[in-house]
């Protein structure tokens, strides 16, 4: 059963976003196949082309806070083509495919770097105030955190399949670490209508995962586990 629903509209959008940036249609095409190839890869449970859809679509919303809105689209394409939950250096590996992709469709020096950049802010989902095309895809990444309840819910669940391989209270650990750090943060969206719509779902949301991944160890043993287990979007 395919993992990657609605693959004719997915692929028509990227065909749009080709076409802005005058790529011949075979050779978007092309560029397409491979993306859906390693979006579908078997270690992948929430970062498919579903996923990119939707980083995709909240771009699309958020649109009037970018500066380069092609970048970002791109970028929000691109920001996940390599993933291993095993690995380090998912962002940066991705963020070479970006360039040799978007060199190989013959895209400007400065159009490449800014599409790597963007990518590279994924690894900590933070971006300065003024820097709008990396807020606006920042936000749009994170956007499942303030999502109701029940799909946040199965968001955490795909996560937690996608490091099946972690013993359970080392995945509890690191997913409870990264979990508070972003709680710790004076906000999790950069936007407006994020803050707006989904700030405070997204707090509620993250509350009640870690309480539901909450140990019943003493804390001493909860601070030796690894605090890298799990990542979030």
């Amino acid at each position: 059963m395919t993992r990657q629903p609605g693959s004719a509209k997915l692929q028509a959008t990227w065909m749009l976003l080709m076409a802005e940036l005058a790529v011949e249609q075979n050779r978007g095409r092309d560029a397409y196949s491979d993306l859906a190839r390693r979006y579908d890869e078997s270690q992948r449970v929430y970062h498919t082309l579903v996923h990119v859809w939707q980083v995709v679509q909240n771009v699309r919303r958020l649109a009037p806070y970018a500066q380069n809105l092609a970048q970002v689209q791109t970028a929000a394409w691109l920001h996940d083509v390599i993933y291993d939950p095993r690995a380090a250096g998912n962002e940066e590996r991705s963020a070479a495919y970006a360039a040799q992709l978007l060199q190989a469709l013959e895209q400007p020096h400065s159009f490449i770097a800014g599409v790597q950049r963007l990518i590279l802010l994924t690894k900590e989902h933070k971006a300065a105030p003024e820097d709008g095309d990396g807020c606006v895809l920042l936000d749009a990444d994170l956007a499942i955190l303030g999502a109701r309840p029940a799909a946040y819910t199965r968001y955490a669940g795909a996560i937690r399949r996608e490091y099946a391989w972690a013993p359970e209270e080392t995945y509890r650990s690191g997913r409870v670490a990264v979990l508070r750090q972003l709680l710790q943060r004076p906000f999790i969206y950069h936007t407006v209508p994020m803050r707006q719509e989904r700030e405070q779902v997204a707090r509620e949301n993250i509350q009640a995962e870690i309480k539901s991944l909450s140990f019943e160890g003493d804390a001493s043993e909860r601070d030796a586990s690894e605090r890298d287990a799990s990542g979030t979007g």
